[in-house]
């Protein structure tokens, strides 16, 4: 993959974005509700209709995975690392991202009401998704 080349790793991103989504699937059936951190969640928080807030979720995860992706992929690092530490820094470096920023940007509830489990299942959902991004950005590398 050329170094400026954007379209590979919004694609990347957009894999790992689709991973992520299938990922929340098994979480929601694990808690018995969607989890806080969930776009539908997060977007019920600032609207009041449901159906809109269900939309507002899947607008919001479409544009937030790739760019995210895209931000991983673009840093100068990431070519660097090979892929079990890409999909690690990703990974967890999203996890850490998302478990202080989210509560403090009023995108979730507090960190003191989340559940274990919700913190465990954030952490693994991020964690696929960096495997994902990092294996799409290096097949993409390759091609």
């Amino acid at each position: 993959m050329r170094p400026g080349a954007v379209a590979p790793r919004i694609l990347a991103g957009a894999a790992a974005t689709y991973a992520l989504a299938r990922f929340e699937r098994l979480a929601t059936r694990w808690l018995g509700a969607a989890p806080v951190f969930s776009p539908e969640r997060i977007a019920a928080r600032a609207l009041t209709r449901e159906s809109v807030a269900k939309a507002a979720g899947a607008v919001l995860r479409a544009g937030y995975g790739p760019a995210l992706g895209l931000a991983w992929t673009s840093a100068p690092a990431w070519r660097r690392l090979q892929w079990p530490l890409r999909a690690l820094l990703a990974g967890v470096g999203t996890f850490a991202v998302e478990l202080f920023a989210m509560p403090v940007s009023g995108a979730t509830p507090p960190l003191s009401t989340w559940s274990r489990s919700e913190v465990a299942l954030l952490l693994g959902q991020t964690l696929v998704f960096g495997a994902v991004l990092a294996a799409g950005s290096a097949l993409a590398e390759q091609g």
